[in-house]
């Protein structure tokens, strides 16, 4: 099982870059790359670390909208 975020896109908003950030603190984030969002309605990440029942520690994911 993994972490998934979805988000909607508006497709006539060329000038805007759309990254993923994970954190455990929700302090320090690291980003896990941007997402391509060109001609899309809606957008979708999955977060390679699988989550495990045991033994993970929190895993925090946010969406960083900017333009370009």
């Amino acid at each position: 099982m993994h972490l998934v975020l979805r988000w909607p896109v508006n497709p006539q908003a060329t000038d805007v870059k759309h990254e993923v950030e994970a954190s455990t603190d929700l302090v320090d984030w690291i980003s896990l790359g941007e997402v391509e969002t060109a001609g899309k309605t809606a957008a979708d990440f999955w977060d390679a670390e699988p989550v495990r029942e045991s033994g993970m520690e929190r895993r925090f994911l946010r969406l960083k909208v900017t333009r370009e």
